[in-house]
Order: structure tokens, then C-alpha cells, then sequence
């Protein structure tokens, strides 16, 4: 594949996780489990599958895990330590200002996974001569807080509040993934979120600020029961991305649909369509459809539909987890 040589790739990776506790306790979120990999990895390497050599991250929460498993599993990505949390906005900023960057960018949310094409996006930003894009999939029901409007044509018009009048325009929600043109960069806050403190600033002032329309939903992973559901969106082939392809998929994962990490010991057990995080043990038990996080041990336990550690299961249904 074509290098884009032009682009420089940034992943949000900076937040505390606090919806996810306690399973981001000890674990910073970009490291929690989502099949044999992280959000983390996924998010990169989505960008490397198309062609983006440059990439950075910022980082606050837990750092020092997070810079050992670059260092052991992505080669060339880049990072800087925000020693206090930025938001959306000073965090691209920081990054920019911080290596000097002065082509655009595309940034993606370290916590929503998507399986957009993410070349199709670049190409309708050169297409469309754009300022900024946004990832955006239609949505009615979105509160108009947290919406999207554009016109016909995919240019934004209102974001984050109500159209005074909705004629000619079509409701949406942000997917987490954006491109932004150098022109814009000083818009950019030094602190706060992109999506409130940016894009009206750029509407207002007439930039070039499109949507890009998928009909592919993104997986915020902030939560537990959707940590769980995009591990099995993946798992039980609802999803594919340009990283985890069905070819990816088939490959590790064994005749009882289970996906195995490393130094995983299991005795006298039953596991089935489940992902087993590395160094796990399980004794005893009898595990189905389930998601174990890394350095687990399990003994004499009989899990189903459950996201588990050491020290919590929360167990999903089809309205609510809950925790055990």
C-alpha cells in the first residue's frame, strides 16, 4: 500500500477511564483486552494498514504501562506525557506544538473502535478541498447535545446544539475519527474538547468542516458491557475492520471459539467462545462467552455473558451489567 507521506496519525489515549472502573483500576484503558490485542494496538494499526508511517499518542493516566507496550509491540509511534489532562482539543494541540507537525492529521479516539474506511476518508477530504472532517453515522435519536447537523451535501452546519430551523438538514452522530487541515491548528484550545471549544469556533468563521458519511457504527468501549460487546461484535463475525479481518480472526481462534493470549494454564476446565486475556490460569471452571482480562486466576467458577478480573465479574445482560 501507498505510504500517505502527507498525513501524521494521532491516537486520544490520555483519559482516566473512569467508566470502565474497576477494571481500569490497574490497567489504563488503552491496554484493556479487546480480542488477543489492546484498543490501543487496534487503533494504531489501523492507521499503519492505510499507509500512515507518522503516529503519536498522548498520554496522563497510568503512562508507564503504556509506554512499555509500545515499546514491546509498536514500532515507530511516538508519544508525549500530559501531566495534566488536556481534553480532546489540547491534547491534539499538544501533540501538534509539542513534535512540530505541519501536514494534516487524522485523530482518532484511543476508546472508539471503528471499522470505517478510514482511506475513503482521506479521500473525500482532498476530494471536498475540506478544512476538517468528522466520521459521522446518521442517528435520530442522538440528543442534540451531543449531534451533529449537516446539510444535503455532508457540510456542517450546527454541532452540539439545535438547528433554529432543521429544514435541509440531517441529524448525525460523531464516530470518533476527525482530519484536520494545518489552517485549523490554531483553533485549536490549549485545554478542552475539540467537538465544543473547535468546530463551532470553525463553522462560525466559515471553514471548509465536513461530515463523512459510513453506515458502519463505531464501538465506544468506555463501559464494560460495551467493552464486552465490541470483543464479541469481532468475535462472533458481526464486524470486521482492516485489522481484525476474518482472515486475522479465523487465525487465532481455536475450535471452541475461544481466542487463547499468551501463557494462559488451564486444568479441568470448560472454556467456550470466550477470550482469554494473557498469563490467565483457570482451575476448576466452566467459562462461556466470556471476557477475562489479563493476569486472571480462576478457580472453581462457572462464568457466562461475564467480564472478569481478579477482584470484580460483571456479568452482562441484554439491558444492564452488573457487578458480582
Amino acid at each position: 500500500m501507498r505510504k500517505l507521506r502527507d498525513f501524521s496519525g494521532i491516537v486520544l489515549a490520555a483519559g482516566f477511564g473512569t467508566r470502565l472502573r474497576p477494571f481500569t483500576d490497574k490497567l489504563p484503558k488503552p491496554l484493556v483486552p479487546l480480542l488477543n490485542r489492546t484498543p490501543l494496538w487496534h487503533q494504531i494499526m489501523l492507521l499503519k494498514n492505510q499507509g500512515i508511517t507518522k503516529i503519536y499518542i498522548n498520554l496522563h493516566y497510568k503512562p508507564e504501562p503504556v509506554k512499555d507496550y509500545i515499546g514491546k509491540n509498536l514500532s515507530g509511534v511516538r508519544y508525549v506525557y500530559e501531566p495534566q489532562i488536556l481534553g480532546t482539543g489540547g491534547g491534539i494541540r499538544n501533540i501538534i506544538n509539542t513534535f512540530g507537525i505541519n501536514e494534516p492529521v487524522i485523530v482518532l479516539n484511543g476508546d472508539t473502535i471503528t471499522v470505517a474506511d478510514i482511506r475513503e476518508m482521506i479521500l473525500f477530504y482532498k476530494k471536498m478541498d475540506c478544512d476538517a472532517v468528522m466520521l459521522l453515522i446518521r442517528d435520530r435519536n442522538i440528543p442534540y447535545e451531543n449531534s451533529v447537523f449537516a446539510d444535503k451535501k455532508g457540510r456542517i452546519r450546527y454541532i452540539k446544539q439545535k438547528p433554529k430551523n432543521l429544514k435541509g438538514l440531517v441529524k448525525f452522530r460523531f464516530l470518533g475519527v476527525h482530519i484536520l487541515n494545518p489552517k485549523v491548528f490554531e483553533y485549536l484550545p490549549e485545554e478542552g474538547c475539540i467537538n465544543k471549544n473547535t468546530y463551532p469556533r470553525l463553522i462560525e468563521n466559515g471553514f471548509r468542516v465536513y461530515g463523512f458519511i459510513t453506515k458502519n457504527d463505531s464501538f465506544d468501549i468506555g463501559k464494560p458491557e460495551n467493552l464486552y460487546r465490541a470483543n464479541f461484535a469481532f468475535l462472533g463475525k458481526k464486524w470486521e475492520s482492516s485489522v481484525f479481518t476474518a482472515e486475522y480472526r479465523n487465525e487465532i481462534t481455536d475450535s471452541y471459539g475461544n481466542i487463547t493470549g499468551k501463557n494462559v494454564k488451564i486444568e479441568n476446565s470448560v472454556i467456550r467462545n470466550s477470550v482469554i486475556g494473557d498469563n490467565v490460569t483457570i482451575l476448576d471452571s466452566e467459562i462461556r462467552e466470556s471476557l477475562i482480562f489479563p493476569d486472571t486466576l480462576i478457580v472453581n467458577e462457572k462464568l457466562k455473558r461475564c467480564v472478569a478480573n481478579n477482584e470484580y465479574k460483571y456479568i452482562i445482560s441484554d439491558r444492564r451489567g452488573g457487578r458480582k
